[in-house]
């Protein structure tokens, strides 16, 4: 966040982008309050609807967004410190006796074909909860920006027989079950999955030990909308996560909570 600026966007005759807070922090970003540029008397005024920082929208109109400073910053402020590499967790009731955990990964650029800051992408773990001292994984269902993939946990590689393995396209971000069905997919646009020992990413305990790869921060329980957990308050955030591209599919993204309930809750 420290690498980061938020700015608002105004659409109409008064297209412009500017910014409004140069020092966000992970709570104030939704607490923003800007009035939307107006044509009057030949110039442009604040004279127009407010929009709010944290209310989600479909970003037809004047909206909120984070731009990094520096476009070095794509890397990755990460980079070399794995612990700054937090997975986040969406936990919720998804049927009867059924819990589905959701794991986000934030990635700072997608360098891809359609390259833009920020990047947002998931997994999903849902579990039979029936006997509270028991609960086992009955599928699992791996995001590729907008489609999915659903498997069984037989079809599933497992790491200490509770974690699955999780394979995530260079560039893309995009997350499969394995690395064949990676590398057919992201090709020819895509440079597929890696899977080098020193390449692995343990995310769910701060780090493996003497385990080869990068160990991690750990995973945090995000909370719901509108009731975030502990320092979560940012999931409220209906801005965009990166600048505003001049292309669809170019732009930074919403955030987990922002998105479409058939994605938050699916």
């Amino acid at each position: 966040m420290d690498r980061s600026r938020l700015r608002i966007h105004h659409e109409g005759l008064c297209f412009v982008d500017h910014n409004v807070d140069d020092y966000p922090t992970w709570s104030d970003i939704t607490t923003w309050s800007h009035q939307a540029y107006s044509y009057h008397w030949y110039r442009c005024k604040h004279k127009g609807t407010w929009y709010h920082s944290n209310v989600f929208n479909s970003f037809e109109h004047d909206h909120y967004f984070l731009q990094m400073k520096n476009d070095s910053d794509h890397a990755g402020p990460g980079f070399g410190s794995p612990l700054e590499w937090i997975v986040y967790a969406h936990v919720y009731i998804s049927g009867v006796e059924q819990v589905t955990i959701q794991y986000w990964f934030f990635w700072p650029y997608n360098d891809q074909f359609n390259n833009h800051e920020g990047d947002w992408e998931h997994i999903n773990v849902v579990v039979n909860v029936s006997n509270e001292a028991y609960p086992y994984a009955t599928q699992l269902v791996y995001w590729h920006h907008t489609t999915y993939t659903v498997v069984q946990p037989s079809q599933v590689q497992w790491v200490d027989t509770y974690h699955p393995r999780v394979f995530t396209a260079s560039g893309s971000h995009a997350n499969y079950p394995n690395k064949s069905s990676c590398d057919s997919a992201e090709f020819p646009w895509g440079r597929g999955c890696s899977s080098h020992a020193a390449e692995q990413w343990w995310t769910w305990a701060d780090g493996k030990g003497s385990n080869a790869g990068w160990q991690g921060g750990g995973t945090l329980n995000m909370g719901e909308r509108n009731h975030p957990f502990f320092s979560m308050d940012w999931i409220d955030y209906g801005g965009r996560w990166g600048e505003l591209g001049t292309v669809p599919g170019t732009s930074g993204p919403p955030g987990p909570a922002a998105k479409e309930d058939s994605i938050w809750f699916q």
